[in-house]
């Protein structure tokens, strides 16, 4: 395949508005008294500029007028052009710029970098739902938006404790949103806790193993929650499984678990109502995809995907369907080539890049750390902040095009608008 059209940051009327009559946008000339406000823009016009906006540019669009803010989010998009909302992001916290935010799409060889002070010293921990789970020093652990900026802070957990991985299962407004952390230590014990919405204090589970009980040494990877039961992933394919109402552990020796050597990394998923492991030995020169019999504990190996792709990280691992024809049936990885991110294809076997990279291993390729996917949600603050932002509208007279700096919501011009754009977006 090859390379996909670097992205236009100008989104044109010709693109988004063919069928748009050129009397629905009013303008003003020094010799006409008629006006028509930015804020009462046909609303089917907005909608179809909201379908090629860049992921930064939605966020900034919404805080222009109360009027924009309104609109609901497109459901299609038009993402072979503009990376939008329905696209999976890999997201990564800058190790040099302690507050920087990085997003790199699994398509396009550019990314996004947002400055939020808020996140100065924490670590990711998960990502669900366009929400963040950190940890800020050994205690502290919160949840925050980066596309609406909301944080909600969680009940300090004691300090001593190290969690292997962590998760959450909904939106943190939501009332049914529950936390769980994992705790540990060479496969010998297990501390899990769990907190939920509305309750003061982590709930602690402790499990002791005897010295004739085989260890689990547990994968880097997060727990799925999966049937109502919290499935952690052994390093070598085994299986511990917390059940959250009777609040027992056990461990089991699944059946097919790959060869020791190819259990180098290890990331567990759920993928349409299954649960799946990727397995990889040292850089990925072996690679193999099973599904877990969840009755029988045995795995079964996976040859295709289908439709779906696989988005693998330690801290969060996603099984989606592909928004972008040729993304199915691939394995996505927090690695990089020349500025792409690198991904496995099923049907190939090979390790490829939507450039012109394609090898059986993942060598000359470098991993990004403190990264995670996430998939960007649509909602917003309940209570939204405006932008003070400057506004420009592209214009054509004859054959040239001009830039228009416009400093209010009230468009002054007799010539053909064919593009805006924003720019400079501060917080009031």
């Amino acid at each position: 395949m090859g390379l996909v059209p670097h992205p236009s940051p100008i989104c044109t009327m010709e693109e988004v508005g063919a069928n748009s009559k050129k009397d629905d946008l009013e303008v003003k000339n020094e010799n006409d008294d008629t006006i028509r406000d930015w804020a009462n823009l046909p609303g089917d016009l907005l909608i179809q500029i909201l379908q090629h906006l860049y992921l930064d540019d939605v966020k900034r669009f919404h805080k222009v007028c109360k009027s924009w803010d309104a609109l609901e989010d497109p459901k299609e998009h038009n993402p072979l052009t503009f990376p939008t909302i329905p696209s999976q992001w890999l997201v990564h916290k800058d190790t040099y710029n302690d507050t920087v935010l990085k997003f790199f799409h699994g398509v396009y060889d550019h990314s996004y970098s947002v400055d939020i002070p808020e996140l100065l010293s924490s670590v990711l921990l998960y990502s669900n739902n366009g929400w963040l789970l950190l940890r800020e020093g050994i205690e502290i652990i919160f949840f925050f938006n980066p596309f609406t900026n909301e944080r909600v802070d969680l009940p300090n957990k004691p300090g001593w404790v190290v969690w292997k991985g962590a998760i959450f299962l909904s939106e943190p407004t939501a009332t049914d949103c529950m936390v769980f952390g994992v705790m540990s230590v060479m496969g010998k014990w297990v501390r899990i806790y769990t907190i939920s919405r509305g309750e003061g204090d982590w709930e602690e589970s402790v499990f002791d193993f005897d010295e004739d009980d085989t260890p689990m040494f547990q994968s880097v990877c997060s727990p799925v929650f999966h049937n109502g039961k919290l499935y952690c992933l052994g390093a070598e394919g085994k299986m511990g499984v917390f059940d959250l109402k009777g609040r027992n552990w056990t461990i089991h020796d699944v059946s097919g678990r790959p060869h020791v050597d190819q259990t180098d990394e290890s990331y567990l998923l759920e993928c349409n109502g299954q649960l799946m492991a990727v397995f990889l030995s040292f850089m990925g020169q072996e690679i193999c995809v099973l599904a877990l019999d969840a009755d029988k504990m045995e795995w079964e190996k996976v040859d295709s995907l289908g439709e779906f792709m696989l988005l693998i990280s330690a801290p969060t691992s996603l099984a989606v369907k592909a928004v972008i024809a040729g993304m199915e049936n691939k394995i996505y990885f927090p690695r990089f080539y020349d500025h792409q991110i690198v991904f496995y294809c099923l049907k190939t076997c090979l390790y490829k890049t939507f450039g012109s990279f394609s090898k059986e291993d993942l060598f000359e390729t470098a991993e990004q750390l403190n990264c995670c996917w996430m998939q960007p949600s649509a909602a917003r603050a309940s209570t939204p902040k405006h932008l003070d932002c400057s506004i420009y509208i592209i214009i054509r007279e004859g054959n040239c095009i001009e830039e228009l700096l416009v400093k209010t919501c009230q468009l002054r011009c007799n010539w053909p608008i064919i593009g805006l754009r924003m720019a400079n977006a501060t917080w009031l």
